[in-house]
């Protein structure tokens, strides 16, 4: 075989076995999920779970659904406090928000085999109508 072939064959296996290092490593018993935890993820319970794989669709959502976060935020200020605000601080909020966001997001994907707490609250850019202050706070470690 070639070096070309040898080191593709190599990357891949690499890839493969990181993936599913995250994916199945043993978790507590305290922490598995139950069904009503899965239907109801702001649960106390759920956001106990800080699985890897849980971290690493959550920077995926956050680097893809990130510019959600623009508009988001010029409709609660324009709610708030009118269509003037909404339009100028609601914009460079959300752009804000945004680039944080996607930093957030870049990071949890990179570090997702890592069991850390969320980093931005809500978790997700587009997480149900649930009164959540938009905040980012430091990840807590299992």
């Amino acid at each position: 075989m070639s070096n070309r072939v040898l080191g593709k064959a190599t990357l891949a296996a690499l890839i493969a076995g990181i993936l599913w290092l995250g994916a199945y490593l043993p978790a507590r018993a305290d922490q598995a999920p139950g069904d009503r935890d899965l239907l109801n993820p702001m649960g106390v319970v759920a956001k106990a779970n800080h699985f890897p794989t849980r971290k690493l669709g959550r920077g995926f959502s956050n680097v893809i659904f990130g510019v959600v976060d623009i508009p988001k935020a010029m409709i609660q200020i324009n709610l708030t406090y009118g269509g003037a605000a909404g339009i100028t601080w609601g914009t460079f909020l959300g752009i804000k928000r945004f680039i944080m966001r996607e930093v957030v997001g870049v990071y949890e994907i990179c570090t997702f085999f890592f069991r850390q707490g969320t980093i931005i609250e809500p978790e997700f850019p587009f997480m149900p109508e649930q009164r959540i202050d938009w905040r980012v706070q430091h990840p807590t470690e299992d």
